[in-house]
């Protein structure tokens, strides 16, 4: 059984594979607030994370201008905002603002922030880059080599909240299910612990996951993406209890003898990712890396204190 772990550098290259403009490509780590936040902004939080580090600026244009240097430089990334938004959530300031009229009640404030500044921008670019009016989405072509040496009951743990790779396991007509739902024979089984755009959640705090095509829509009673667990340091799926859930379900999953990682990064941030990996390490016969960069490679190996195939490309990867 091969286990297939899926990064941002993999919808990344769908981006590119069908020369989607560079306005519409999907994020990454080091370009997310650029890429996502040229019509939305974070708000308080911004502000807040700003001024700790000495920069006063209360102009929502000049605030957003000031972080997307920051970040263009190295300086900062998301990470690091979304560590410092999520410790300063019950902020003085930020619970007065979620006061004000016109602030949807019942919602927290950083779900505000998840729906307006992280959920609602990346489901708009998946469709400005691979959505077509009256067609539908694009045949995703990365995703489809990835596919054909998938087997039916390989488990995918898909790092990204879009749903790009669940689409194209549709259009390839391979049955599938999402964690929660208990898997029969002959189904990939998909775990989403950062959440997912097509992710519900419920006014009671249950959670459901829509058709992939569906994602950004909600219906009465629940909501889509304040259930998202944003990139960002330090984080503990123990504080998400939808997301410690799938990752229990996900331990206590078969494990896989063929380790795949595509377009993932590897940071060390990533406590709970990382003993996944290093549990499932154990009883593999061997370990992959689908990345253009060998560092990442390299520091899969040293993490795991194993021998790992390094591929450039997809196609290599395939090729083999």
């Amino acid at each position: 059984m091969r286990g297939i772990v899926i990064g941002a550098g993999a919808s990344f290259s769908e981006s590119l594979a069908v020369n989607a403009p560079i306005e519409f490509q999907m994020p990454l780590v080091k370009n997310f607030a650029r890429q996502t936040w040229f019509d939305w902004d974070p708000g308080i939080y911004l502000y807040l994370y700003l001024l700790s580090i000495n920069i006063n600026v209360t102009d929502t244009t000049q605030m957003n201008k000031q972080f997307f240097e920051l970040e263009a430089n190295g300086d900062t990334n998301i990470e690091k905002f979304f560590e410092f938004a999520w410790n300063n959530r019950n902020h003085p300031l930020v619970l007065q603002q979620s006061s004000l009229p016109g602030i949807e009640i019942g919602i927290s404030p950083w779900e505000n922030m998840l729906y307006h500044s992280f959920g609602k921008p990346l489901h708009f670019i998946m469709l400005q880059a691979f959505h077509e009016n009256g067609v539908g989405f694009v045949r995703f072509i990365e995703s489809e080599k990835i596919i054909k040496k998938l087997n039916k009951d390989d488990l995918i743990l898909n790092l990204n909240y879009d749903t790009i790779f669940e689409i194209a396991l549709q259009q390839n007509s391979l049955s599938f299910k999402y964690e929660y739902i208990p898997p029969t024979s002959n189904e990939i089984t998909v775990f989403k612990p950062h959440g997912s755009l097509n992710m519900l959640i419920s006014k009671d705090g249950y959670f459901a996951f829509s058709q992939p095509e569906a994602a950004g829509h909600s219906i009465e009673g629940w909501a889509c993406f304040i259930g998202l667990v944003p990139p960002r340091l330090n984080k503990n799926y123990l504080q998400h209890p939808i997301s410690a859930q799938i990752m229990a379900n996900m331990k206590s999953h078969p494990k896989p003898n063929i380790l795949t990682f595509w377009g993932v990064g590897i940071t060390e941030s990533d406590i709970d990712l990382n003993e996944i990996y290093k549990d499932w390490s154990i009883s593999v016969d061997s370990i992959e890396v689908i990345n253009p960069d060998k560092q990442v490679a390299d520091k899969v190996s040293h993490l795991l204190g194993k021998k790992v195939d390094w591929y450039p490309t997809v196609d290599e990867w395939v090729n083999v």
